[in-house]
């Protein structure tokens, strides 16, 4: 009982109002494509020299947690220190991906659709769930990306199949981390492909978090000792529509949220998901303003962030750009924009100023090699 009072305590930290998540776990592979995108070779010291721009950053006013791959648990910042400290000394929690990347769905059900996953990592979960909690991590994440397919007919759907196993594991992998000792993030991404439209991705959003939330319920687990991490209610960035205004998202996210979501749960940590730095702040900002605004919208949890990218381009871009001795420049870029994503975890975002970013503010952030390993 007593851990378990214990993880509550942290999950609701995290959730704390005005703070978010820096999301930093992303595979060798998946941040070696980014760096050698932006002509910086994927070794090991590379990697270790651009999260320590994060890691040794005075970030700890706007975050609550940072969620670091494995590999990261035993780097040191430039200065020497362990990233571990180096975020516990600001008062940061420390979290561990946890899933090992997504496999084809159709390898193990028939019933599944072309392009349809699930994550692998299940049957060694507690035993490294266990080598992470000693190395200092706290909470734990585990992703499931949901595909939306194009059927023969021109429709838009997921197989029942994706949502059932995906909801399982997700299930599963929470109980595992509660019986370690250690606070689960639930990640049930909905991923932007594809050209679907608004009314498609609420639906199936709505769909998906229904099934996630009653496997957990089945599965006994204390919501009150997890957080939630979806998408936010976009159209496929291939849709021709007019982009919605920040307005609307909110307004259907917030909608399929209160239906579904219980108040138990202490935070609703939105992904960035291929939105730009500027959008993801300013869709986030409107959540909290229309649910500060209006009782058909009100939130019972904190209405915050679990940004990767949606924190990091514009410091790659910084760091790839203007190379060595650039380190304090791209902290201080990493503090800002983490500061304007605080701002904006409680309404306080202000749109008429300039966002920090250095990217373009339209566009996508969206990539097409997540989840491999």
């Amino acid at each position: 009982m007593i851990e378990q009072i214990e993880l509550r305590g942290i999950a609701r930290q995290l959730a704390t109002p005005g703070k978010g998540i820096l999301a930093s776990d992303e595979s060798p592979n998946t941040i070696g494509k980014r760096l050698e995108k932006h002509g910086i070779e994927n070794t090991q010291e590379n990697r270790r020299k651009y999260r320590s721009l994060f890691y040794s950053a005075k970030l700890g006013s706007s975050i609550s947690g940072a969620i670091l791959f494995p590999e990261a648990l035993q780097m040191v910042t430039d200065e020497g220190i362990g990233f571990v400290d180096a975020l516990n000394d600001q008062g940061i929690l420390v979290g561990v991906k946890v899933d090992q990347g997504l496999t084809p769905l159709k390898d193990s059900h028939e019933d599944a659709h072309l392009g349809e996953t699930c994550t692998k990592g299940l049957d060694t979960l507690a035993t490294r769930c266990k080598e992470y909690k000693n190395q200092g991590a706290v909470f734990a994440k585990w992703r499931a990306a949901i595909r939306i397919c194009t059927l023969p007919d021109g429709g838009y759907d997921v197989s029942p199949c994706s949502v059932e196993v995906n909801a399982t594991q997700l299930a599963e992998y929470a109980q595992i981390c509660h019986q370690v000792g250690i606070v689960p993030i639930v990640e049930p991404e909905i991923l932007i492909d594809g050209d679907h439209d608004i009314d498609t991705f609420e639906r199936i959003s709505a769909r998906v978090l229904q099934a996630c939330v009653g496997k957990l319920w089945e599965y006994n687990v204390d919501l009150g000792a997890v957080l939630l991490k979806p998408q936010m209610v976009v159209p496929g960035v291939d849709c021709t529509n007019p982009p919605p205004e920040p307005t609307e998202i909110a307004t259907r996210t917030l909608r399929i949220m209160r239906q579904i979501v219980p108040p138990a749960i202490p935070g609703i940590m939105f992904l960035s998901g291929g939105m730009t730095e500027t959008q993801s702040t300013s869709n986030l900002n409107m959540l909290n303003v229309v649910s500060k605004s209006s009782v058909d919208y009100r939130a019972p949890w904190s209405l915050s962030f679990s940004f990767g990218r949606g924190l990091q381009a514009s410091v790659l871009k910084m760091w790839s750009t203007m190379g060595p001795g650039s380190e304090q420049e791209c902290k201080t870029k990493a503090e800002e924009i983490a500061r304007v994503n605080g701002k904006a975890s409680i309404g306080a975002y202000l749109t008429g100023d300039k966002h920090p970013s250095i990217c373009e503010a339209g566009g996508t952030l969206q990539e097409d090699f997540r989840g491999h390993y």
